[in-house]
């Protein structure tokens, strides 16, 4: 939990200099936790213990793949066509994603669903049609 607050708060600046298929990039991470209502707080026998700060030593790095589309689907009415939909299913560290991207024809909103994609960080990058889509991960 505490993890997942830094990278939420510190993403940019831990990201900064990694560039996709480099080397891990050795990066110390600090949070300091001086408000009383954000602080964590360790259950021990005695009581509670507040933690004022963490320091992460970590290796960074960002992995570029070419992942082929599995679903491909559009979603029609009687009238008009009203969904596209393109889906992948991934495997990362041995642990299973699948996730589809939902086009609505009518509003060009996007939605995303699928199975575990809110444990994985995915940035999407814009290319052109007659190229290879790829995903980072």
């Amino acid at each position: 939990q505490i993890w997942h607050g830094m990278l939420t708060q510190k993403r940019e600046d831990m990201y900064q200099d990694v560039k996709p298929n480099t080397e891990k990039f050795r990066r110390t991470i600090v949070s300091n936790f001086s408000n009383p209502e954000s602080q964590y707080q360790l259950i021990t026998d005695n009581g509670l213990i507040a933690i004022l700060g963490i320091k992460i030593i970590c290796d960074l790095w960002i992995e570029e793949i070419q992942v082929p589309a599995t679903v491909i689907n559009k979603y029609n009415s009687e009238d008009n066509q009203l969904f596209d939909t393109i889906g992948w299913d991934l495997e990362v560290n041995g642990k299973k994603y699948n996730f589809n991207v939902h086009r609505d024809l009518q509003t060009g909103q996007m939605y995303i669903s699928g199975e575990n994609i809110s444990e994985t960080e995915f940035i999407f990058k814009e290319i052109k049609k007659d190229e290879s889509s790829s995903i980072h991960k």
